[in-house]
């Protein structure tokens, strides 16, 4: 089984085992001006590919029908199940003594107690991104007396006798996620408007807690 990673700085993590995000889109580095798309089947599922004429096909990192498992470091997981289930999980001393209790880099993802599964897959442009689609990446809507506003959390930022914690506040989900994108792929990445793989996902697997 892969893993997959979403960013916790920003929340991103949290959001999906939350199922308040159902998609990602993660760009690859290819120089193609003009892909050719086509579906790749495999055994179990299928998996989106894009090429040009004298170029290395690029391979969706997933497949549709795969599962993964969101990975998250072992004192991370401990710490989440406590406090919204009230079960300590009992990290066993192998697993606090690994990379993996502060890293989720070095996690095995048969011990991820969240799954994802992939229904579905599309290549597209970073911009061609709808308002809809912005709240499925995990862009939350902020509503106050004069209006709707958008955001997405960070951990440095407060607003007394508000729940919430937010980066900024933006006027359309897109200018939000234009904003988080950025600080999650690097300034610029908006604006250079890349081909990405658009992953969309269900969580299928919560901990298996009493």
């Amino acid at each position: 089984m892969k893993k997959i990673m979403f960013n916790d700085r920003y929340g991103l993590t949290k959001a999906v085992i939350e199922s308040r995000k159902t998609q990602t889109r993660r760009v690859f580095h290819a120089d193609m001006k003009n892909p050719i798309v086509y579906r790749l089947k495999e055994k179990d599922g299928v998996r989106i590919v894009m090429a040009e004429d004298n170029h290395t096909p690029v391979l969706s990192a997933y497949k549709i029908g795969e599962i993964v498992a969101v990975a998250q470091s072992y004192k991370d997981i401990q710490a989440y199940v406590s406090e919204t289930v009230g079960v300590d999980l009992g990290i066993r001393e192998e697993l606090r003594q690994s990379k993996g209790y502060s890293n989720k880099m070095f996690v095995r993802a048969e011990l991820m107690s969240y799954q994802i599964l992939i229904t579905g897959i599309r290549l597209e442009r970073l911009q061609d991104i709808s308002d809809e689609d912005c709240l499925k990446e995990g862009i939350e809507q902020v509503y106050f007396e004069k209006g709707t506003t958008f955001g997405f959390k960070s951990p440095q930022f407060h607003i007394p006798n508000f729940n919430k914690h937010f980066e900024d506040f933006y006027n359309t989900p897109r200018k939000a996620y234009a904003s988080l994108i950025d600080k999650i792929s690097g300034k610029g990445m908006w604006n250079s408007n890349p081909y990405v793989f658009a992953y969309q996902f269900e969580l299928v697997k919560y901990p298996n807690v009493k």
